[in-house]
């Protein structure tokens, strides 16, 4: 054999056994892996089975290779599997893609699929190879943190409640005094010998708004305190935040504060649960007021505007004592407070709060005393 042919034909032998240790290796990477590794084919038929998806799922290659692979789908998930297999047709990569799956004994583990096209060797798409990880334990564990976050949540809304009595109290005594004002008017008048008709019919009408105004004061209370707050819908941010500031009015005038509004009303509606955006105004708020408590002059500045494109922004600066440059990074962490009496839950739960409607919430210095907290949430459209 020349010399030539005898070291091209060790270079073919050498990448041989180079090929055949890289299709060792790959093929012990996928039996070692935790993650379930499956092929199947385009008609969603099993054909390669690793020992992860045994762990996960319970049913052994040999019972698994040759079955359709919808034996893994629960009967109300059928429909996915289709378009699973249309998307993998088109060329496809599905990346992180979670549902759930039924294991051999009827179980259902939460999953996260990455499935990716396979081709031969003239690009055409035969095949599909899936990945599947088990993240049943990550979902209870964010299910958990909902639950205890609606639970703190709630608790901080009635210790708010508690701290702005006075102000609720004026705002549903009001519209009661002036019903009682004008339920007496209208007595007197009916009472006399000439009765005034249309003063009458003018005390009823006023009597019929304030009633109104008195069930819609109620009917914000009652949403605002209760434990059901996680629905989100539509929500027109500058609504909301004049319902949290009909609540601190009276707040405000008892403290002397000065309230200055700029909000945007062009603003595109958000996302978002009522209750849980009007827990977090009410905090910031409430906290502005309580840090201006030892200052003078006390102004309260509330703006809204529109970021970009795609998100709804709120600020909300008191002139009040200030945070330390050593705590501004440290006022959203659990437990962590400036207040004498603080628990330091009030700004953690704002918080995750903002974070759950895929926003971001943050403080700063004023510019000269102060402090300025923001947040912003991606628009609903």
């Amino acid at each position: 054999m020349p010399p030539a042919d005898l070291i091209e034909h060790k270079q073919v032998e050498a990448a041989l056994r180079e090929g055949e240790e890289r299709v060792r290796w790959l093929a012990s990477i996928v039996e070692s892996s935790d993650d379930a590794i499956i092929s199947k084919t385009l008609d969603s038929i099993i054909t390669s089975w690793n020992e992860g998806a045994e762990r996960m799922f319970g049913y052994t290659a040999k019972e698994a290779v040759g079955k359709p692979v919808t034996i893994l789908i629960p009967p109300d998930r059928q429909d996915e599997e289709r378009t699973i297999l249309e998307r993998i047709g088109r060329g496809e990569r599905i990346e992180h893609y979670e549902t759930v799956r039924q294991c051999k004994d009827g179980s259902l583990i939460a999953i996260s699929l990455t499935i990716s096209p396979i081709r031969d060797v003239e690009g055409r798409i035969v095949a599909a190879a899936k990945i599947a990880r088990d993240i049943t334990e990550r979902k209870q564990a964010e299910a958990r943190e909902t639950m205890l976050l609606a639970q703190l949540a709630h608790l901080n809304r009635v210790a708010t409640a508690g701290e702005l009595s006075t102000s609720i109290a004026h705002e549903l005594g009001q519209p009661l005094t002036s019903i009682s004002l004008n339920a007496e008017t209208a007595q007197h008048s009916l009472a006399s010998e000439r009765p005034d008709i249309d003063a009458v019919r003018e005390a009823l009408d006023d009597i019929v708004n304030d009633c109104l105004r008195a069930k819609t004061i109620i009917t914000n209370l009652k949403s605002m305190f209760r434990k059901e707050a996680g629905v989100k819908s539509e929500a027109d941010i500058n609504e909301l935040i004049g319902i949290v500031m009909g609540l601190v009015s009276a707040e405000l005038q008892k403290h002397q504060v000065e309230l200055k509004m700029e909000l945007n009303d062009q603003l595109p509606s958000v996302l978002a649960s009522h209750v849980q955006i009007q827990q977090v105004l009410l905090n910031l708020v409430v906290n502005a007021i309580d840090a201006m408590r030892s200052v003078h002059p006390r102004v309260l500045s509330v703006k809204s505007k529109l970021t970009g494109l795609d998100s709804v922004h709120v600020s909300i600066e008191d002139t009040g004592i200030g945070i330390g440059r050593a705590d501004i990074d440290k006022i959203f962490e659990p437990l962590f407070t400036t207040k004498e009496h603080g628990m330091g839950m009030g700004l953690s739960i704002c918080r995750s709060i903002i974070e759950h409607h895929g926003g971001r919430i943050w403080a700063s210095q004023g510019v000269s005393r102060g402090t300025i907290f923001q947040f912003e949430l991606p628009n609903g459209h």
